[in-house]
């Protein structure tokens, strides 16, 4: 008798495992095919992050900070012109320890500043695309990057992602987050399935992931609707807090409406 139950209790435990797992399974056709939708979308940005600190009228270098560092992140073509939406911080990185020395010397004695060159776009062909940055917001981790062609040279062809602002998420909701591997790996693309474990609300509506994918990578609803983009957010100033800083998904709403902005800047730009 007791062998039995105990048999009827473990054969319980095992269908209450494979009834948890079940939502997980359903997802990874949807989330392969969200991958092979959005791939095309899927950019490489990047650029020479260099950090200046200048007093005085007179430059001063602290060894490899003061030089050109490459930097390079995903990058999501939003627009069929070109538009691309980054993570600020991971395309230039030198921006927090700016901000750190800015914070902790006072007066004009010192100054320090980031500067952004030679920003490309690679495209999932592999074609490399002379770009620049037309708006950031710091506190929202955003970057804007549009192609910027030599005179004379054709842009390619990108293929922007369609999303609209209708899409949220509640706690426990499952998501899908595509991004790419860095050059050492070819730039391949990868694919993370995850679940909602928080809906915050304060200072903004974000959200909190089960997984911590890397920022700039768009996270989808399985239903294929982007939710939104993954932004670094909160902590304090320097190199050494980076693990003070949240990564969250912003949703698509926050993104629309700086990327109208972004629009208005870049066409400004080309007039000029």
């Amino acid at each position: 008798m007791s062998t039995s139950r105990n048999l009827f209790c473990v054969a319980a435990i095992v269908a209450l495992l494979g009834a948890a797992g079940a939502p997980a399974a359903d997802v990874a056709p949807k989330a392969r095919e969200i991958l092979s939708r959005a791939q095309s979308s899927l950019i490489t940005v990047s650029a020479l992050s260099k950090l200046d600190l200048g007093g005085s009228g007179l430059p001063i270098r602290l060894g490899a900070l003061g030089e050109a560092q490459e930097t390079s992140c995903g990058g999501l073509v939003i627009d069929a012109s070109g538009l691309t939406v980054a993570s600020y911080s991971a395309l230039n990185p030198m921006e927090r320890l700016a901000g750190a020395i800015r914070g902790r010397i006072s007066g004009d004695t010192l100054k320090a500043k980031t500067e952004l060159a030679r920003i490309q776009m690679r495209l999932e062909d592999g074609t490399e695309v002379p770009a620049r940055l037309v708006l950031k917001d710091k506190e929202l981790d955003l970057a804007f990057i549009v192609p910027d062609p030599k005179e004379g040279d054709k842009v390619p062809r990108l293929t922007p992602l369609k999303f609209s602002a209708d899409a949220t998420a509640r706690e426990l909701d499952d998501v899908v987050t595509v991004s790419r591997h860095a050059r050492d790996l070819g730039y391949q693309p990868t694919v993370t399935v995850g679940q909602i474990t928080s809906v915050i609300t304060k200072p903004r509506t974000m959200y909190d992931l089960s997984v911590a994918p890397r920022p700039g990578s768009p996270v989808f609803l399985p239903d294929g609707r982007l939710l939104g983009v993954i932004i670094t957010f909160g902590g304090d100033e320097g190199l050494t807090s980076l693990a003070a800083k949240e990564t969250l998904v912003l949703p698509t709403s926050e993104i629309i409406k700086l990327a109208d902005q972004a629009r208005k800047a870049a066409e400004k730009k080309h007039k000029e």
